[in-house]
């Protein structure tokens, strides 16, 4: 197996290997199924990922730099010890999707699907959320300071109050999440 690819084009294929310290550069993944397989200690480096199938992969310590992803399905994926770097994540099927001790800086997340997803121990800075989906997610040991949820659906999401502390959000959802506190809102 080679230990760098460069500038390839994947088209709708089936990736039937499991790959361990690989480099991909400058390569697009178009209708390709990774589906199931185990990435560890991969890098990828401006890349795009247009509708492709990740679910029930297993990512670990892998990172992506300038990479953006399109229309892909990442359901139950396992993202672990991951590093996301100046990515864009949009209209992606993240649901149930295990998220862990994850870094991510510069990354905007848009019209995503995140419901059921679990986020344990994750670095966040600079990472926008717009029009996403956490319905019935959980969130734990994971700071989201300064970041504004204010336009995603949130009904049902599980969170630890370190987790809230300084996050954007609008009056209705300040009102739920009034709750962790133990208060009782009286109109």
């Amino acid at each position: 197996m080679e230990d760098s690819i460069q500038g390839r084009h994947f088209l709708n294929c089936i990736l039937k290997e499991e790959w361990q310290f690989i480099d991909f550069e400058n390569c697009i993944f178009e209708q390709v199924c990774f589906e199931n397989k185990t990435w560890e200690k991969c890098e990828w480096k401006k890349c795009k990922f247009i509708n492709c199938d990740f679910s029930g992969c297993r990512l670990e310590d892998v990172n992506f730099y300038e990479c953006k992803m399109e229309f892909c399905k990442l359901q139950g994926i396992i993202f672990s010890h991951t590093f996301l770097h100046d990515c864009e994540i949009v209209s992606c099927n993240w649901n149930m999707a295990n998220i862990m001790d994850t870094e991510m800086k510069k990354v905007i997340w848009s019209e995503c699907n995140l419901s059921e997803s679990y986020i344990q121990n994750c670095k966040l800075k600079n990472v926008t959320f717009t029009h996403i989906s956490f319905a019935d997610a959980e969130w734990t040991k994971t700071k989201f300071l300064n970041i504004d949820v204010s336009s995603c659906a949130l009904e049902g999401l599980h969170v630890t109050l370190d987790c809230i502390e300084g996050m954007i959000v609008t009056p209705d959802q300040a009102c739920m999440f009034s709750k962790l506190l133990g208060l009782k809102i009286k109109e």
